[in-house]
């Protein structure tokens, strides 16, 4: 071989290196529930079909490019992700103790971005508790909101489902922020900002409205979704629990009233809720509130 054409042996290792399919933590399987044309007294599930199981990056860009994107899904159907050897259904061993968590999608889009976002972090070993993931469904229905639902093997491990406030001790806060954002008033996402607040008329009403708050923003239910910057749950002694939903710039009254509607008709509260500046809190401890819905 002439040394023209010679090729370099540490430039062959790295080409054959670069072909190596990158592996999954774990197999998964996407199964396909497609009943447009169900049989008359068909059993619920007879129309489940096992698509592919895979367990390399590759394989899974594969079949989520000419597959299973929610908007390939005809009405009333739905695309399943779950670990490999879990079947989707309450019946299966590892499902039949458990639960799911479920968001309702605001368009196909919506439904498009989250049903991705939470196929990667599930490959991708993203969650804490992945052990106790069962898989993830899609489902596209013609006369009702789509949605998307996560589910999980052991409902009664509450600590593993969710923070919730009848978990703080007294005088502690639950904060959910959008990613890169801290719940400080010196964040500069928050530092011109201010906070919708609405207090509890106890724990299990707490407890209510901070799961329906936090499904309607990892569920980007406001039209205004830009302007938040998170929620706040706060459990007190010697006063009343309360709510805190912090926004953006206080001075955008339009956007602000329409987050607090919307709000108020989320955690179905009919009592006058009132809006803060940050500003005026730093000033005084007890502030009146700018704006009222």
């Amino acid at each position: 071989m002439s040394e023209a054409t010679a090729e370099p042996i540490g430039a062959s290792a790295d080409v054959a290196k670069a072909k190596q399919p990158h592996r999954l933590e774990r197999k998964w399987t996407f199964w396909l529930d497609n009943p447009s044309k169900p049989k008359q007294g068909a059993a619920w599930g007879s129309a489940l079909r096992k698509v592919c199981t895979f367990d390399t990056v590759e394989e899974f860009w594969c079949l989520y490019d000419q597959i299973f994107k929610p908007s390939k899904l005809p009405a009333n159907g739905d695309f399943h992700l779950f670990k490999a050897g879990v079947e989707p259904k309450w019946e299966d061993p590892e499902c039949a103790n458990g639960g799911k968590w479920t968001v309702t999608s605001s368009g196909k889009a919506n439904l498009e971005n989250m049903w991705l976002e939470t196929l990667m972090a599930l490959i991708g070993e993203q969650f804490d508790e992945a052990d106790e993931i069962c898989g993830v469904v899609a489902s596209v229905r013609q006369k009702r909101q789509d949605k998307l639902a996560l589910w999980t093997k052991t409902a009664t491990n509450e600590a593993a489902q969710i923070f919730k406030p009848s978990k703080l001790p007294a005088n502690g806060d639950f904060h959910l922020f959008k990613a890169g954002v801290e719940p400080k008033w010196e964040d500069p996402e928050c530092a011109n900002g201010g906070k919708w607040t609405v207090t509890s008329s106890g724990k299990a009403n707490l407890e209510n409205m901070w799961l329906e708050t936090l499904m309607a923003l990892i569920g980007e239910q406001f039209d205004e979704a830009d302007e938040i910057c998170g929620v706040v749950a706060s459990v007190r002694q010697k006063r009343q629990d309360k709510l805190a939903l912090w926004t953006k710039t206080a001075t955008n009254e339009a956007a602000q009233m329409g987050i607090g509607r919307k709000w108020k008709e989320i955690i179905d509260v009919t009592d006058k809720i009132l809006y803060s500046f940050h500003d005026d809190s730093k000033k005084e401890r007890s502030t009146k509130g700018r704006y009222s819905v």
